[in-house]
């Protein structure tokens, strides 16, 4: 809005169509480019182009990158750059304005823990006992996530609740041999904790909002976004990471970002004048693909492939019991295990490119 304010004329913009009514904001990006009067251009990305360009990212990747956002990311930038060489994207938004749905469960965590203990246990067997619904930030899969670590000191919490496999998992997931490589399970959040550690914020919000502005921004969206558009040969970014922008923001008080349940306040108040209500209004959801959908689906050979039990063990840094046990649970339906067997998926992948000479990189 404001970037074609500021031009005095209409601009491309770009979006990924997904086949997955949970996640497809294709209708709400046409709306939106509509009301704004820029050139829009839309990809309808359904399997055959995700599995096209997984496998492409697992190809350039140097390193083991979960975030499965990469594939749209990749397949966004890839349309971009048919038209642009630079553009523009919204990473730090949601770490300067606090936009993250785990900044309300914070919130929740407070309120859950003044509850009588029976009462709490009595909804922690209730919310594991919802059956699984294999979509992508489904409510079952988030209030699952919410008791499986609201119990926690606030940082591992929130550690976990960004991740998956969190110190008490470690040992069940990684091999003896690897495990003893790793040193104790508790090191994984060692860098968690000398950050926090130097955060002299008063406000809890602001705490979590500096965590993620040096962890979660930097080494998982800024690292996707740079890798997926590099490999595309289009450079995006970022305008709300203008460091004066960052500097007035970060000492804004934390009611103007997170007032209530409304994230970004602030940001909604100063933008909505140029945005739709429908815009303004809508539930935040990630730029994501149906992970759990697809790892049932069109991604399953080459999941089988990547977690067979015969390579794990040749491998020997997962263990073999855990990921089939975890592979059963997700492809019979008993549990949506998709985050986790996405996690282990990339770091298959970058082994084999690595390791294995690319075994698993062609279908």
């Amino acid at each position: 809005a404001l970037a074609v304010e500021a031009s005095g004329r209409s601009l491309p913009s770009f979006t990924i169509g997904l086949p997955d009514p949970s996640l497809d904001e294709s209708g709400y990006a046409r709306r939106a480019a509509a009301h704004l009067g820029t050139e829009h251009h839309e990809l309808l990305a359904g399997p055959p182009e995700m599995t096209e360009a997984l496998l492409a990212m697992a190809r350039v990747m140097d390193e083991p990158l979960a975030d499965a956002s990469l594939v749209p990311s990749y397949l966004v930038a890839r349309l971009a750059r048919q038209r642009v060489k630079v553009a523009l994207g919204g990473e730090g938004g949601d770490e300067i304005f606090g936009g993250y749905p785990t900044y309300l469960g914070e919130r929740l965590a407070s309120a859950y823990a003044r509850l009588p203990r029976p009462l709490r246990a009595l909804m922690r067997r209730g919310i594991e006992a919802l059956p699984p619904t294999f979509q992508q930030a489904a409510p079952e899969l988030l209030l699952k996530k919410f008791v499986a670590a609201v119990d926690r000191p606030w940082l591992e919490r929130h550690v976990i609740w960004f991740g998956y496999f969190g110190p008490d998992r470690l040992p069940g997931i990684l091999a003896d041999g690897a495990l003893a490589e790793a040193g104790p399970a508790d090191e994984a959040l060692a860098d968690a904790r000398a950050i926090a550690d130097g955060i002299s914020a008063g406000d809890p919000l602001d705490r979590l909002l500096i965590l993620d502005f040096l962890m979660f921004l930097q080494d998982d969206l800024l690292t996707k976004v740079d890798r997926a558009s590099m490999a595309a040969s289009l450079e995006v970014r970022a305008p709300f990471l203008h460091h004066p922008l960052v500097e007035y923001v970060t000492g804004l008080p934390a009611g103007l970002k997170l007032r209530g349940l409304t994230s970004k306040y602030i940001l909604k108040r100063a933008i909505g004048p140029r945005l739709t209500t429908e815009i303004l209004t809508r539930r935040k959801r990630g730029f994501s693909i149906p992970v759990a959908r697809l790892l049932r689906g069109p991604f399953e050979p080459l999941l089988r492939r990547a977690l067979d039990p015969a390579r794990l063990s040749r491998e020997g840094l997962l263990r073999p019991t855990t990921v089939t046990d975890l592979l059963r649970g997700h492809l019979e339906g008993r549990r949506d295990n998709g985050r986790a067997l996405w996690n282990l998926l990339m770091l298959q992948l970058w082994r084999s490119r690595v390791l294995e000479g690319g075994d698993l990189l062609d279908l």
